[in-house]
């Protein structure tokens, strides 16, 4: 059994909800959490509800995040956030009692040792964690990420498109937050957008995806579409299609067999004139595990994870 807190900018990306369902359906790990990050978090953490009373996971406790990033920088939100749910999410009742940096600090003493961090937004929760207890990092067993681009120079079309945030998002958002992370004692495993740019949910999946009950396949269906509007928007091209970044990384928590790694050392600093670059340097001692290829059939085990 493994013992996971999801840390969540759910409703920017459309991809933080699939993650959210497949680790809520998995008895494999045990979610003891979600705390949110980034932006209006109490508005996340309304979200992370809905979705997970819908699948009748009560139990799981969720955590509203700090909302501003320790860097000072303006908070990149679209006006997309939360377009599918429905008008009464604003009633929808979140824990704001117990703050999530506190969460993460209890939880890692409760699980010393056992407790594995899935990261799939801004790590502003995980630094502020460690700014309050220096020693949280000793007690986490592994901090698991969705970000950074290991090797920009080898797809250019996505090193133009995080050229928008002077680097990739999830880094680049909070580059204090990010420097503090990746300088700590953790066993870091990063999944990045060269990885998890290899593979696309498309119209058929999304068709797919709206068949689910509970009225969360309309809601999947809704966010999708509005995403594919935001993105088009930007890009000038309408292709129906998105990358399952954060859902990758959760398969990587019970089948890294998918994957292929190279151990080595990760810092965060400027490269290709970006500041929030994330740097890799192999090597056989290093703590960071960095996916550098994915097989395609991940989609598929994705898919079936999210319905089933």
């Amino acid at each position: 059994m493994k013992y996971v807190i999801l840390d969540t900018d759910i409703g920017n990306d459309v991809d933080d909800m699939f993650a959210l369902i497949m680790l809520a359906k998995m008895r494999e790990i045990r979610l003891l959490g979600v705390t949110t990050a980034y932006g209006d978090t109490m508005l996340q953490a309304r979200m992370t509800r809905y979705i997970l009373d819908k699948l009748g996971r009560i139990d799981i406790p969720v955590l509203p995040g700090e909302s501003a990033p320790l860097s000072g920088k303006p908070v990149l939100r679209g006006p997309h956030v939360s377009g599918g749910f429905p008008a009464d999410l604003v009633n929808v009742q979140a824990n704001p009692h117990t703050s999530a940096v506190d969460f993460l600090l209890e939880q890692s003493r409760l699980y010393a040792g056992e407790l594995e961090l899935l990261c799939i937004g801004p790590l502003t929760n995980i630094a502020k964690a460690i700014q309050k207890d220096p020693d949280f990092p000793s007690r986490i067993k592994a901090l698991t990420i969705m970000g950074g681009m290991i090797y920009p120079e080898q797809n250019p079309a996505w090193l133009k498109i995080i050229s928008r945030h002077d680097g990739e998002y999830n880094i680049s958002c909070d580059l204090d937050a990010s420097r503090i992370v990746f300088s700590a004692d953790f066993q870091i495993n990063l999944i990045p957008l060269d990885v998890t740019t290899t593979v696309v949910f498309d119209r058929g999946h999304r068709d797919y995806f709206a068949r689910m009950p509970f009225g969360l396949g309309e809601i999947l269906k809704k966010e999708l579409d509005i995403w594919w509007l935001v993105t088009s928007q930007m890009d000038e091209l309408l292709d129906y299609e998105n990358n399952p970044h954060d859902p990758m990384v959760v398969v990587s928590l019970y089948d890294q067999s998918f994957f292929r790694f190279k151990t080595g050392t990760i810092s965060i600093g400027p490269s290709h004139g970006l500041n929030g670059m994330t740097l890799f340097k192999e090597s056989g001692d290093g703590r960071a595990r960095v996916a550098v290829e994915v097989d395609p059939k991940i989609l598929d085990e994705i898919t079936l994870r999210i319905v089933r």
